[in-house]
């Protein structure tokens, strides 16, 4: 992994400090820089397999970023970092093309196996696009020509099932995609609704992601606790069914025993899935509700630990540091098993 290249875009220098740390001791070659120009220009200087970006700098937003290293190269994968109150922006830099997000303050486990995830994924896409040159360069499929009518007919018999998430018919409308190949492969179409749009599809997703990842990496996963299955069917998915997928992968390969509980799950997940139910409290707004939901999280799992908080951590799905973290912003005391600070 040593020549795995990041590069780190923030404008402050102890957070880049600390990624950078991090990074270098997972054996990572780790580029920096403070502003968005400065980081084009590492991108413009140096390959990279993944930027990390912060999505407001003074200098310019995450999406700037985005939009210049996608000039440059569009295959490297952008990853912006935020604050939780601005994750609709965040989402809104998916939907641009970033290649997923991270909220602040960082939580290192949850950085490690995202960027284990997206330069899986980078690879198996570059893998698909030179077997399709070698394909394409073996067998001459854009002209069918060949010399060979065995090999032609073979060809002739290829059926192409192709998905996407645009609208096509408009983008003809438009010009921004040829009518002709349009037309050549809109022979049947089958429309598919978001995943938010069929909750009742959702277990059934589990359970098969659940059975082939436990199984892919060996885990004695088995089951998903009722709490841990409410959290997703209520959560709202702007990745869809492939986000479902990631984030059950990141629970079988980050679960301690054999049931995968709401600890196991993304804290993005859980605030979103719990704010979009609503609490039965005093709290009226959407920050409110999200810190009361963590908040009550933390408490239980102290509860749970006996007020150990290496434990604590570890059943919560995040790092000791970052539990830490959380305790001095609720003003909780783990030695009170969760009790408010007098």
């Amino acid at each position: 992994m040593s020549d795995r290249v990041i590069l780190i875009v923030d404008d402050e220098q102890a957070q880049r400090t600390v990624l950078a740390g991090f990074l270098r001791k997972r054996g990572f070659v780790v580029l920096q820089a403070a502003s968005v120009p400065d980081g084009l220009a590492e991108v413009a200087g140096r390959t990279a397999d993944l930027v990390l970006a912060d999505l407001r700098m003074p200098s310019g937003t995450g999406l700037d970023l985005l939009e210049g290293v996608r000039a440059v190269n569009p295959e490297v994968p952008v990853v912006v970092m935020t604050a939780f109150g601005t994750v609709a922006s965040a989402v809104d830099a998916m939907k641009r093309g970033a290649a997923d997000y991270l909220t602040k303050p960082i939580d290192l486990d949850e950085l490690e196996v995202l960027i284990a995830r997206t330069l899986e994924r980078r690879a198996l896409v570059a893998e698909n696009r030179e077997l399709r040159r070698q394909l394409e360069t073996r067998y001459r499929l854009a002209g069918l020509e060949t010399a060979n009518p065995r090999m032609a007919g073979a060809i002739n018999d290829v059926r192409v099932i192709a998905a996407t998430n645009r609208d096509l018919e408009a983008m003809v409308a438009r010009g921004d995609f040829r009518d002709d190949l349009y037309y050549r492969v809109n022979v049947v179409s089958v429309e598919i609704p978001p995943l938010r749009e069929r909750r009742e599809d959702i277990p059934t997703l589990v359970d098969h992601f659940l059975r082939r990842f436990a199984g892919e990496t060996q885990a004695p996963v088995r089951v998903i606790s009722r709490e841990a299955m409410d959290v997703l069917v209520k959560y709202h998915y702007p990745g869809n069914v492939r986000e479902l997928e990631n984030v059950i992968h990141r629970a079988v390969v980050l679960a301690r025993d054999a049931t995968i509980t709401t600890a196991d799950l993304p804290i993005r997940v859980s605030q979103a899935a719990v704010a979009g139910a609503g609490l039965t409290s005093d709290a009226t707004s959407f920050v409110e509700r999200v810190r009361e939901f963590e908040r009550t999280l933390i408490v239980e799992a102290l509860d749970r630990a006996n007020g150990v908080q290496t434990r604590a951590a570890r059943a919560l799905g995040m790092s000791e540091r970052h539990l830490r973290y959380k305790l001095q912003k609720y003003h909780l005391n783990a030695g009170s098993a969760g009790e408010a600070e007098s």
